[in-house]
């Protein structure tokens, strides 16, 4: 019976009868070419992810050409709206041209301005410029070039995740059902994975997109200088060049902290803190500057023109301006203002004996980017005053701190902050008028 049985079953398989519907063995050998095929695409797209992390790398100026690079001043003295910087550097001319031997050249930022330059021993002919891109190797170009080469990996490993997921998706032509079957349930326990893993890096490369554009811009663009000397250069030797001129991109800023503290001594003291917020943004870390913060005048260069004075035996009437109607509230509001505009200003090792006060940094150097750093502390001894108006609806009582300045030293304007026994209250501008400081630490 066996043998009749299974030779019924040959004979139907011959004549094309399908017979009864059974389950097909799986067949591993097409799923193994899916698979291989997957794994095939998939590192063709790491390699282009490889290139493409590469490509950032070059963005970021590590695989740029780049030829020409800042030098770092020798002094800066810096002031709130810029700096003047001066450099000293030593040259070879270069050896082609028609100026051979008696050309030197040097790049400044694009946007440099009041170009000074001198060669000891030698007179300056002429000299030129030209737009040049410059090498950016400062801390803010270092961070900047590291973040975008982690962007370009993770950009990397995004798109082959998304191919993975795409052709997952994709549907094979001419699959067997029990093929299908198979795939959806490899695809049931793959896809929640990539998913996972495509929101993980597109979450961690907008993190770095925000960082990378938080990050100031350095001098990308700069003027390669070329100077014509009158006298040609004895070969291989090199030439010192002191050349100086203004920049806006760099400078600081006076940044204070009052602290109030009204049990201390006989009737009260204010520490005080005056910090310098220092920044430059050259594309390099200035190595050996000898960095000076001067203060500058807020007000115009030159006085208004004076008004024109007309005699006339019979003047004529001038339309009297109406003044604007203000309550009592908005004469109050008003006056208050006036109060609280009041300023300060104090020095550590100052030099207030020229037109600007100055302070010269120990420490010379000063790195890419944003800088604070303490230049004074003292404590004021200033007695503590309870300060009330009349007013309708308004029985709040200040409280204020009168300082007379030293005339020996030196508090430019800056931002300030406000507080009572450490506890903040408020943060505003302090500004020194008539040699006396005017301090409010809320009601």
């Amino acid at each position: 019976m066996e043998h009749a049985h299974t030779a019924a079953r040959a004979a139907t398989m011959d004549t094309g009868d399908p017979g009864p519907a059974r389950p097909r063995p799986f067949r591993r050998g097409r799923l193994r070419w899916l698979g291989l095929a997957l794994l095939g695409q998939l590192l063709c797209l790491s390699q282009a992810g490889q290139a493409l992390a590469a490509d950032a790398g070059a963005a970021s100026g590590r695989g740029a050409d780049v030829k020409v690079a800042l030098a770092s001043p020798a002094t800066a003295l810096l002031s709130p709206s810029g700096g003047r910087l001066e450099v000293e550097e030593r040259l070879a001319p270069v050896t082609a041209g028609p100026d051979a031997g008696r050309t030197l050249v040097f790049a400044i930022p694009a946007d440099a301005a009041n170009l000074q330059l001198s060669v000891p021993g030698q007179t300056v002919v002429r000299w030129s410029s030209s737009p040049v891109a410059l090498a950016e190797s400062g801390a803010l170009a270092r961070a900047r070039g590291e973040l975008l080469t982690e962007r370009g990996h993770l950009a990397a490993r995004l798109v082959t995740v998304k191919t993975a997921i795409a052709l997952w998706q994709a549907q094979p032509e001419n699959a067997a059902p029990q093929d299908l079957v198979q795939r959806t349930k490899l695809l049931e326990e793959s896809m929640p994975e990539l998913v996972l893993r495509q929101e993980a890096l597109e979450k961690r490369i907008n993190l770095l997109q925000q960082r990378i554009e938080r990050l100031p811009a350095g001098a990308e663009l700069g003027q390669l200088v070329s100077v014509t000397l009158q006298k040609p250069v004895p070969g291989g030797e090199k030439v010192a060049v002191r050349y100086s001129y203004t920049w806006p991109h760099c400078g600081w800023e006076a940044v204070y902290d009052f602290n109030a503290r009204p049990e201390e001594g006989s009737g009260g003291s204010i520490d005080v803190r005056l910090m310098a917020d220092v920044w430059q943004y050259s594309g390099i870390d200035w190595r050996g500057t000898r960095v000076t913060l001067a203060t500058r005048g807020g007000g115009p260069r030159e006085p208004a023109p004076l008004p024109e004075w007309v005699v006339d035996s019979q003047p004529r009437p001038q339309p009297r301006a109406v003044p604007m109607m203000l309550n009592a509230r908005g004469a109050k509001l008003s006056a208050e203002g006036a109060a609280d505009a009041v300023p300060a200003a104090a020095g550590v090792t100052a030099d207030t004996a020229s037109v600007y006060a100055s302070w010269t940094l120990a420490e010379a150097g000063l790195p890419e980017g944003r800088s604070r750093l303490q230049i004074a502390a003292d404590a004021w001894k200033a007695p503590l005053q309870w300060l009330a108006r009349p007013s309708r609806g308004d029985s709040r009582v200040w409280l204020l701190a009168k300082y007379t300045l030293p005339g020996t030293s030196a508090w430019p304007e800056g931002a300030a902050e406000y507080s009572v026994d450490g506890q903040s209250v408020g943060s505003g501008v302090f500004r020194p008028r008539g040699g006396e400081a005017t301090l409010y630490f809320g009601a």
